[in-house]
């Protein structure tokens, strides 16, 4: 499948000389690129739902009344 970006021509000249350097055409680096993109972010979500999970578990969350009470104290420091 194939789609267009926009880029500042900056960006493509780091581009180019990048895949020249590597021997690689810049669609092949802006693959890489997304992939490695995609990889950190669904590793980093993941990550979050586990702690979210784990946090839950272990009511490591303040309650309400907690937040409120901390808010209240600090509330006259600003």
């Amino acid at each position: 499948m194939a789609f267009t970006i926009r880029i500042d021509e900056e960006k493509q000249q780091k581009l180019d000389m990048l895949a020249q350097s590597m021997d690689r055409s810049r669609n092949w680096l802006v693959n890489e690129a997304i992939d490695n993109y995609l990889a950190i972010q669904a590793w980093q979500v993941e990550q979050i739902k586990l702690a979210l999970l784990e946090a839950d578990d272990e009511s490591n969350f303040a309650s309400d009344e907690e937040v409120a009470r901390l808010t209240n104290k600090y509330k006259n420091y600003q």
